[in-house]
Formats: C-alpha cells, sequence, structure tokens
C-alpha cells in the first residue's frame, strides 16, 4: 500500500504532458530547446498527445530533420469541445527561425479549431514545428493567448520503405484496403497512393475504431506544391453513411490538401475515402489524377478506461473496483501488463480531465482528486479486495 501512496503523491505534481510515441519535455517552448521527433522510413509517421500548459502562454516546439525535398505533413487536433481546445495556430520555421509556411483552423472544412501544415523541403536541415494558442498577432514567442488543454499532433514525411500502399481495387466500401494496424498509443502511418489517370478514381480505406477514438487524416498532393491532385476526403460508417467531409484545408487555405478529425461515437469499422475535387465518392468525373500522401492517425486518451472519451471519476471508479484483478482496459488495465496497479493509476492521473467538454461538468472532472481523498478509495478498492479473497 505504501507505493500506491508514493504513486498518489508523484501523479499528483507530475507534469500534464501525457504518454504518446513522442513526449514533450514542457520546456520546449523555443527552437534552442524544441524536442526532436523521429519518424522511420517504414510507417513514414509519428504522433503524441501533447499539451498547452495551464498558464496561458504555453508554446511547443518540435524538431524534424528532413533531406532536400522531402515532404513534411503536421497536424494539430485538439482534444476537447468537438475540436475546438484548445484553439490552436501552427507553423514551420527554418533552423535561422524564418517562418516558411502558416496554419489556423483546418479540418472538416475549417469546422474545427486544429492547424494542419503541408511543406516540401529545399536545403536539407533541421525544421522547427511550433504550435501555440491562437492570438491575433500570430505570434510563437510565449505571448499571453488563454489556450489550455490536450491535443494530439501527428507529424509524417513520404516513407521510403512504405508498408501502407493501396490495391488500385480499393474503388468501394466493398473493396476498400485495410488500415495496417499499429503498436502505440497514438499510433500513426503514412503511405504514397495515387489517383489514376482517367479522372474518376476513388480511394476507400478501412479503418476499425472503439467508442471514444479519436481519428485524423490527411491527404497531402504531391505536385504544384499541394496544388495537384486537387483532392477531397470523406470518412463514412459501415453503412455509407458520410459523417465528416474535407476540402482544402492546410497552409491557412493555400493549398488543395484535406484533413479531417473525428471521436468515434460506436465501436466497429469506419471508411476513408479520398477521391478528386468535385468527385462524388462514387467514380464520378472530377479529372484529378497524381500521387498523394495519406496519413492517418488513432488515439484512444490514456486513462479513458470506458472509451467515454473523457476521463473522469467514472474512470477512476472502474480502476479501483478492478485493483490486483483487472486484466484488460476496460477493467483498468492501460499498460497492458494484465493487472491493474500503480502504473495504471499514474497512468489515468497523468490524463485525468482530457476529452472533457467545457462548462462545469468539465470543470468537475479535470479537479484532480485530493491525495487524501483518493488514499482513501484506494484503502477502500484494497480492501474490497481482501473480502473478496
Amino acid at each position: 500500500m505504501g507505493s500506491i501512496l508514493r504513486a498518489v503523491a508523484v501523479v499528483l505534481i507530475f507534469s500534464s504532458s501525457a504518454l504518446g510515441v513522442f513526449v514533450e519535455t514542457e520546456t520546449n517552448d523555443s527552437m534552442g530547446a524544441a524536442d526532436p521527433i523521429s519518424i522511420d522510413a517504414v510507417t513514414g509517421a509519428n504522433a503524441g498527445l501533447l499539451s498547452m500548459g495551464s498558464g496561458g502562454t504555453d508554446v511547443d516546439y518540435l524538431e524534424v530533420s528532413m533531406g532536400a525535398g522531402g515532404i513534411l505533413t503536421a497536424i494539430a487536433v485538439p482534444m476537447s469541445d468537438n475540436f475546438e481546445e484548445p484553439d490552436t495556430i501552427m507553423a514551420l520555421f527554418d533552423a535561422n527561425g524564418e517562418q516558411l509556411v502558416f496554419d489556423d483552423d483546418s479540418g472538416n472544412e475549417d469546422d474545427t479549431y486544429g492547424s494542419a501544415i503541408m511543406f516540401q523541403a529545399i536545403d536539407p536541415g533541421s525544421y522547427y514545428i511550433g504550435v501555440t494558442g491562437y492570438n491575433n498577432d500570430y505570434d510563437f514567442s510565449g505571448v499571453t493567448h488563454g489556450k489550455t488543454g490536450s491535443y494530439l499532433l501527428t507529424v509524417s514525411t513520404v516513407p521510403s520503405s512504405p508498408s501502407f500502399v493501396e490495391s488500385e481495387l480499393n474503388d468501394s466500401i466493398l473493396t476498400a484496403d485495410p488500415v495496417p494496424g499499429g503498436a502505440g498509443n497514438p499510433w500513426a502511418i503514412a503511405g504514397p497512393m495515387y489517383l489514376d489517370d482517367g479522372g474518376t478514381d476513388v480511394d476507400y480505406f478501412e479503418i476499425h475504431l472503439e467508442a471514444g477514438q479519436t481519428f485524423t487524416a490527411a491527404a497531402s498532393p504531391l505536385s504544384d506544391p499541394f496544388d495537384s491532385p486537387d483532392t477531397s476526403m470523406a470518412l463514412f460508417d459501415s453503412a455509407g453513411g458520410r459523417i465528416v467531409l474535407d476540402d482544402d484545408s492546410a497552409n491557412d487555405g493555400e493549398s488543395y490538401g484535406a484533413v479531417i478529425m473525428y471521436e468515434a461515437t460506436a465501436a466497429g469499422d469506419y471508411y476513408l475515402a479520398v477521391t478528386g475535387y468535385e468527385g462524388d465518392f462514387a467514380g464520378g468525373e472530377h479529372g484529378e489524377s497524381g500521387g498523394y500522401l495519406l496519413t492517418i492517425a488513432e488515439l484512444t486518451i490514456p486513462g479513458d478506461v470506458n472509451l467515454s472519451g473523457c476521463v473522469d471519476d467514472d474512470d477512476l471508479s472502474l480502476l479501483l473496483a478492478n485493483w490486483n484483478v483487472g486484466t484488460t482496459w476496460g477493467e483498468g488495465d492501460l499498460d497492458a501488463s494484465e493487472t491493474v496497479d500503480d502504473d495504471d493509476l499514474s497512468l489515468l492521473l497523468a490524463n485525468w480531465g482530457i476529452g472533457c467538454s467545457s462548462g462545469a461538468a468539465a470543470a468537475a472532472a479535470q479537479a484532480v482528486p485530493e491525495p487524501a481523498t483518493l488514499a482513501l478509495l484506494v484503502i477502500g478498492a484494497a480492501g474490497l479486495l481482501r473480502r473478496r479473497k
């Protein structure tokens, strides 16, 4: 029990930065302190769950290395209030601090406060992604912007040995190419795809989502730069009903790419479709052809035991009710260790309040339990376990 109480004390003073494939240090508020991002040659993508700090002045810098001609796509997905909080802006800088590209409010036909950039490098070297809260001056130096909360950041390049490719028979839901599953939470993958020369092509991809999971995708045109092919993207449910649509996102409206963000309301198979602008997703004439980079990322919030999309009291109750006996995510085993213990509790508390909507309910959810209260809950759970034996 002593180790449990020590874990409680540590977690309550731990940074709110969350678990991900890459993580931030929270000293990453300048290019000189940027956190590095690695991207391998097979998946072509990486993702992490980051946060705008509580002071309302936070800016996050991430460093990525690119070769001459390299293609970069980055997406910031706000994790609360239907992709509206925190309201982010994003820019890419070269090693001299010159801003190369900027974006605000991309995705879902500009119906989100997320951000997305697409960039092709002329010179090899280090480039710096900056993410901060929306402010009238579009400043990335740490000015007061008042935005706080978590966001999913996905970064991708064209992989040299891609595992994610299309079959070119994927022109309907029935023949959709399955998206390879990935390890890690979040996980991300990217692959080069192609709209055929006939000008009627549509590409479908199948992905399975659990209720409460967050999904994002971007189609980055690879010619002229990011103008051709002019793409549209949509997400459909298993019955073929269209859920969300996008056209002309990223780079502050200066690209013909597409970006979507979605939180699954039910478990099941979903279908992502990419076609040319003015195409109908059924093979209608659109006249577009050429290659595009398709980037996909998926996140289950660490700590969201019941997959409601919000880490709150209900998740804590489930975890404590299965202390030392649970073996699945739904019972509180968040690290797949086949037991519910201190490590799972630490994950839950480090992500407390993420995904919860604004208002009184969110305020209650985001108030991390006091150490004394939490200690009593854990002691109660331990007592219940002893009575079961």
